[in-house]
């Protein structure tokens, strides 16, 4: 039964401190999320700067030092809840077969610990913390029952976790939504394969108790997903096997919340259409507002919406989707917000056209789009949008030339979103990292056909081919601080060594740039980042460097056998750098 629940790993920027970083240990340097190595996933940010040309701050060589290893190592995050800035939690599976929950340090930010979990938890499927001080995180043992433990301990360091009490034969539970801190519904299955939903009956009691609630057809194996916009209501999906195979699909409402002597209750909806094979994810932008993803019969990926959220039980409907639609995995609603996002190997957005606040929408069905204007076959890497109405996308066209599209419609009510083609200097053959400090001002990444590098600048409506990058060079990432301090790094092949240029003039047209100095034989530098113009990170292999002074870098001190890709500094004086430690094996 376990082997049929499909988990999809969600990745949060504190996922990615957690498991096997470096912590900057002094200095006064600091960086922004950070391009990794490959250029179909790099990318670039900006902050704001200090003026070009300020003297920069005294640079004493920075040393990292690893912030935290975890015996037994995190395998794999499957989860990860922060109900405050300072408080975070992230759960999954270690790699010897053990449940795993990390916690940030109560004592310093750049430290995660292994917190303390009953013995025999074989993995944390998910978590939910509706405050800082209450979570609750779901699983199952190494005995095949299922887990759920509460938060016991959060003065301590590192936090401890306690086995809650649960219904007798409750096998896995793999879905978990808490609306508040005294009320929280998980689904998955019992011994008998038959779906169940349990409700949270007593906070009071030490540990606490959950009971089974009511309403949930024998016809279904397993419930998968829950979201709850209120503690009044909420919408879970799950499926069961008919007699021929495939899979039935049903969503489930709170009809009930229950009574200190009876358990909640549960409907099941209608609007199914048969064709559904699974959903992975519902999301609401409010209580009457709901989208289920997942996919159909034939592998396509579908999106369905309340139709008619005031009738008992609720009606859903099957969306409109753009054709070859993948798998819907996840659907995001941001707070406050009338947009919704679904990812399905693409990104698709709600259209405008919807209004989430309608009560019954049976005459209307959602739409979700794919932007115009895209030519056919291109395949874009790299993104940056310095305003809500100026965005940049570059990439390949389908003959192998570069591709740079601007956005030149937001979109209305009736129409998506529209992207144009720019004009780009001849014979660019790739563009894979842009960077617009402002609305007017952008740098791409690029490639002649020859293979050599080369930055183009943005000049009216037009690209144009920046001066002073030297032969040989091959530009990986490029951060722009502000508009008239930029860096690129990347590779010269003809000295075989990491290069780093720097904007040497943003007021001639087109723009030059000069090589700087200090990057040792041997570099190869893949990610950069500058929250400011006088201090900035680059790394790459066994090496990150770090600006010493308007042009020059310098190598820092890293761990033996350490091998970084990806870089991203929170702050002036905290900054984490991800990749691998071939001393230990481990990342």
């Amino acid at each position: 039964m376990a082997g049929r629940l499909r988990h999809v790993a969600t990745v949060f920027a504190a996922a990615g401190v957690a498991i096997g970083t470096l912590a900057l240990l002094g200095g006064t340097a600091a960086a922004a999320g950070v391009p990794g190595p490959s250029p179909s996933s790099r990318s670039v940010s900006s902050t704001s700067a200090v003026p070009y040309g300020a003297a920069p701050t005294p640079h004493a060589t920075a040393s990292w030092g690893i912030s935290k290893s975890y015996p037994p190592v995190p395998a794999q995050v499957l989860a990860v809840a922060c109900p405050s800035s300072t408080v975070c939690y992230a759960v999954g599976r270690n790699n010897n077969g053990t449940g795993a929950i990390l916690s940030l340090s109560s004592t310093s930010v750049t430290t995660w610990v292994a917190d303390t979990i009953p013995s025999g938890t074989n993995q944390i499927n998910a978590i939910a913390c509706p405050s800082s001080t209450v979570c609750y995180a779901v699983g199952q043992n190494n005995n095949g029952t299922a887990t759920i433990l509460s938060l016991s301990s959060t003065g301590t360091s590192p936090p401890s976790w306690v086995a809650d009490t649960l219904p007798s034969g409750t096998s896995e539970i793999s879905a978990l939504a808490c609306p508040s801190t005294s009320v929280c519904y998980a689904g998955g299955y019992d011994v008998n394969s038959e779906g169940i939903i349990l409700s949270l009956s007593s906070t009071i009691s030490s540990p606490p108790s959950w009971q089974s609630d009511t309403g949930i057809p024998s016809s279904a194996d397993i419930v998968n997903v829950i979201t709850c916009p209120s503690t009044s209501v909420c919408y879970a999906g799950g499926y069961g096997t008919s007699s021929n195979g495939t899979n039935t699909v049903s969503i489930f409402s709170l009809s009930s919340t229950g009574t200190s002597s009876s358990p909640p209750s549960w409907q099941s909806d209608t609007g199914i259409p048969s064709t559904t094979s699974q959903l992975d994810a519902i999301a609401c932008l409010s209580a009457t507002a709901c989208y289920a993803g997942g996919y159909d019969v034939s592998s396509d990926g579908i999106i369905l919406s309340l139709s008619s959220p005031i009738s008992s039980p609720p009606s859903w409907e099957s969306d409109t989707v753009p054709s070859g639609t993948s798998s819907v995995d996840a659907i995001a609603c941001p707070p406050s917000s009338a947009v919704c996002y679904a990812a399905a190997g693409t990104i698709l957005s709600l259209s405008p056209s919807v209004s989430p606040s309608l009560a019954s929408r049976s005459s209307i069905s959602p739409s979700w789009q794919s932007d115009t204007g895209i030519p056919l076959g291109t395949s874009v890497d790299a993104i940056a949008c310095p305003s809500t109405s100026v965005c940049y996308a570059g990439g390949l066209n389908n003959n192998g030339s570069a591709t740079i599209l601007s956005l030149s419609s937001t979109g209305t009510s009736s129409s998506p979103p529209s992207w144009s083609t720019d004009t780009l200097p001849p014979g660019t053959k790739d563009v894979g990292a842009i960077a617009c400090p402002s609305s007017t001002v952008c740098y791409a990444a690029s490639q002649n056909s020859d293979g050599s590098g080369t930055i183009l600048s943005l000049s009216g409506g037009s690209w144009e081919v920046d001066t002073g990058i030297p032969s040989g060079i091959s530009v990986n990432a490029i951060a722009c601080p502000s508009s008239t301090v930029c860096f690129a790094a990347g590779y010269d092949s003809s000295s075989n060594a990491g290069t780093i240029l720097s904007l040497s003039s943003a007021s001639s047209s087109p723009p030059s740039w000069q090589s700087d100095t200090g990057i040792p034989v041997g570099t190869s530098v893949s990610a950069i980042a500058c929250p400011s113009s006088t201090v900035c990170y680059a790394a790459g292999g066994s090496t990150i460097l770090s600006l010493s002074s308007a042009t020059k870098w310098v190598a820092d001190t890293l761990p033996s056998g350490t091998s970084v890709n990806a870089i991203a500094c929170p702050s002036s004086t905290v900054c984490f750098a991800a990749g691998y430690d071939s001393s230990s094996n481990a990342g």
